[in-house]
């Protein structure tokens, strides 16, 4: 950097301009066009990758989030090489998938922190990426044993043979073994030493 740069870049930055002219008045003050350009992702990741650093992403994170502090965090890691982008996002070794988030009114997720694809054998349900069952049942987890399930009128949170908890009305469809067992939309529950493991419907 040349002498005297660094003051003219604090002169810069106390001037009443715009955040994007300020770091691109900045940029042609650095000496050399690709040290210019690094330090210019330095200041702002964001914004290089807005620019054009990776154009791909940047149409994704403005895709998935609405403006602000999450679509910025979004722009700023695929900047980096990391974040949703590389993992969901076009850059992904699957490319683009369906992203799993709590959304807005507007269909935008909630948080960048939370948003996610959801992997092999799972659907998203409420935001959140549940696991499916044998028999093509994907069903929300609850707890604890026995608890109200206020979605389900007057159902309650039984187990499945797999040790996981399910909540059901514990109407039963006949002996099981397994999840595989029973139809769609029913799980294995374990039973009691008198009835055994019975399919019980998923609500």
């Amino acid at each position: 950097m040349k002498h005297g740069t660094f003051d003219e870049m604090t002169r810069v930055l106390a001037t009443s301009t715009s955040r994007r002219q300020a770091l691109r008045r900045i940029a042609g003050m650095l000496a050399g066009g690709a040290v210019g350009g690094a330090a210019l992702a330095e200041f702002s990741p964001g914004v290089a990758l807005a620019d054009g650093g990776n154009s791909d992403c940047a149409h994704f994170c403005n895709a998935i989030f609405a403006p602000g502090s999450a679509r910025g965090q979004c722009k700023d890691d695929a900047a980096h090489g990391t974040g949703l982008c590389y993992t969901c996002g076009p850059k992904s070794a699957g490319g683009s998938q369906a992203i799993c988030c709590s959304t807005n009114a507007d269909g935008t997720c909630t948080s960048y922190s939370s948003a996610t694809c959801c992997g092999s054998g799972q659907t998203c349900q409420s935001g959140t990426c549940v696991a499916c069952l044998c028999n093509g049942t994907c069903p929300t987890p609850c707890s604890p044993l026995l608890s109200s399930c206020g979605s389900c009128g007057n159902g309650r949170c039984y187990q499945d043979v797999s040790g996981a908890m399910y909540c059901t009305n514990a109407t039963f469809a006949g002996s099981c073994g397994s999840d595989c067992d029973c139809a769609q939309g029913y799980f294995c529950y374990v039973g009691t030493p008198f009835v055994g493991s019975q399919c019980t419907p998923i609500c």
